[in-house]
């Protein structure tokens, strides 16, 4: 109620016709600036302009890079990755796919830049994913990497699908994924099964 009194005792003119559209669009520009602005997940991390999880209490951060260019089948393509918290990045890729290497050692607790080389055969697209597991062998997580995308007379890297986790999950102002699931959060484990 202190606000209603506020606005009683306040003697604003009231805005009409187009000094009140322009009022609105203002306020909706700044409040979606300061929105993004408070987003406690980067841009970037390293080299890698496609984040797709993010710790923000703890956990661990995969994020991708990859150039936009459309590329000939059989070409020989780098995709780079940026990791933490595991031992070991193996990829896993489409049929007709091949990625080399498939697996690379990382330096647990330590954020790991590795490059992948992605070769493509025609009439080949789907999905590249990254899974993370510890030294001894047991799964920390799966995270999407780029889609294999046809394009014209060759393929290309597109964003992953992330229709699989809840809109709340992913950060603006691009949408980024800021939280998946690892196999030690139970709760996060519990809703993904239950999709």
């Amino acid at each position: 109620m202190p606000c209603l009194r506020a606005t009683r005792m306040c003697r604003v003119p009231i805005m009409q016709g187009r000094t009140r559209r322009v009022g609105v669009a203002v306020v909706m520009a700044a409040v979606a600036a300061l929105g993004s602005a408070c987003s406690s997940t980067p841009n970037a991390v390293g080299p890698c302009h496609h984040v797709v999880a993010y710790p923000s209490d703890g956990g661990y951060i995969a994020a991708f890079d990859w150039d936009n260019r459309v590329h000939a089948y059989g070409e020989e393509v780098p995709f780079t990755a940026c990791l933490s918290s595991a031992s070991t990045a193996f990829t896993e890729g489409p049929p007709g796919v091949i990625i080399d290497p498939t697996e690379q050692p990382l330096e647990p607790n330590t954020l790991n830049v590795v490059t992948f080389t992605v070769t493509v055969t025609e009439g080949s697209a789907g999905q590249i994913w990254v899974r993370l597991e510890y030294s001894n062998g047991d799964l920390l997580s799966r995270p999407p990497g780029p889609v294999i995308t046809p394009s014209g007379d060759g393929w290309r890297f597109t964003l992953p699908d992330r229709s699989g986790y809840p809109l709340s999950a992913f950060y603006e102002p691009d949408q980024h994924l800021a939280a998946a699931p690892t196999y030690e959060d139970s709760s996060i484990l519990k809703w993904l099964l239950a999709q």
